[in-house]
């Protein structure tokens, strides 16, 4: 077989993308497309990048041209079966993960993706099957443990998911989205003390996850530690006014809102209950300006401008 005359630029592209560097590693792969348009690995490679981009589209057109040179490769197709289940494309994602499955039934990723792709579709029983194939896989995998757990999650299965939850940590300890599930689980079975450590572990390893702090201050109220509560919330508020995204921009006016409601229980002054409700009035007319900037037409940046009207009278207001 020849040397592949593109073989350094193609280990140069491959290295930037691990590295996270996809704009160039992307235009490297690009470059090779426009020599050699049937390069298989550039190709496919591409596809993966701009998966990572978020660039559904230009993934599935990437990916396609490269099955067309090889189509029997179930890695490749698992990537095709990925990039239509992000634009929301269930039977042609389906069959992708079938195709691999079929190609090397022992490739625990076609598995795994076909088990996210049937839990989301709540088709719960199949997905079980899935997932159990996947592990039987890969059994040291703690994604797929985790994956699985949300499955449990959703069908209610609270103390499976948490032990599922647990080998997932097993395996990998500083896995944050399974402290962060693991918390909202343990919430749900009423066991505050057990959350609150479970959202403080995923917020040491992400200090800015919004929904981890709203939620360990939901522990620390149910612990009766409304001042800590209140702290908790203050910096959910802080963090989700920080951001552009219209859904936490929300989050950080119910945040507020729920925070008022605790007011009267936390300080004991009315001085204090008054300046603290102060700020937070101005954290919800913060929030209300960039959610009108984001959704200037939104029933939500509407219900925004309620809860700003009713903040000094008591704060409270009811969001869909």
């Amino acid at each position: 077989m020849a040397a592949d005359p593109h073989a350094a630029m193609l280990q140069a592209a491959l290295a930037l993308q691990q590295q996270g560097h996809l704009k160039e590693a992307r235009r490297k792969y690009e470059s090779i497309i426009a020599r050699d348009p049937r390069h298989f690995n550039a190709l496919q490679l591409c596809g993966v990048v701009a998966i990572q981009q978020e660039a559904y589209r230009d993934a599935v057109k990437l990916i396609r041209r490269a099955l067309a040179l090889r189509s029997n490769d179930a890695p490749v197709l698992t990537n095709l079966g990925v990039a239509h289940h992000k634009l929301g494309q269930i039977a042609e994602a389906l069959d992708c993960f079938d195709k691999a499955i079929t190609v090397k039934p022992d490739f625990a990723s076609a598995h795994h993706n076909r088990a996210n792709l049937l839990r989301e579709a709540k088709r719960h029983a199949e997905a079980r099957k899935s997932y159990d194939q996947a592990l039987a896989l890969q059994p040291d995998n703690a994604l797929i443990h985790a994956n699985y757990a949300s499955l449990l999650y959703d069908l209610h299965e609270y103390q499976a998911a948490l032990q599922a939850l647990d080998k997932a940590l097993a395996l990998r300890p500083d896995y944050h989205p399974a402290y962060f599930r693991k918390g909202e689980i343990l919430l749900e079975l009423n066991r505050p003390e057990n959350a609150r450590t479970a959202f403080e572990n995923a917020l040491a390893l992400r200090p800015d996850d919004t929904q981890a702090q709203n939620l360990l201050a939901q522990a620390l109220g149910a612990l009766g530690r409304r001042k800590e509560a209140d702290i908790a919330l203050r910096r959910a508020i802080t963090l989700m006014t920080g951001t552009d995204n219209k859904a936490e921009i929300i989050q950080a006016i119910c945040a507020a809102v729920n925070t008022a409601n605790l007011l009267p229980a936390v300080y004991q002054t009315e001085a204090e209950i008054c300046e603290r409700r102060a700020e937070l009035l101005a954290d919800l007319h913060q929030a209300h300006a960039m959610l009108i900037e984001a959704a200037p037409h939104s029933a939500t940046a509407s219900a925004a401008f309620k809860a700003i009207a009713y903040g000094t009278a008591g704060f409270y207001i009811a969001y869909q």
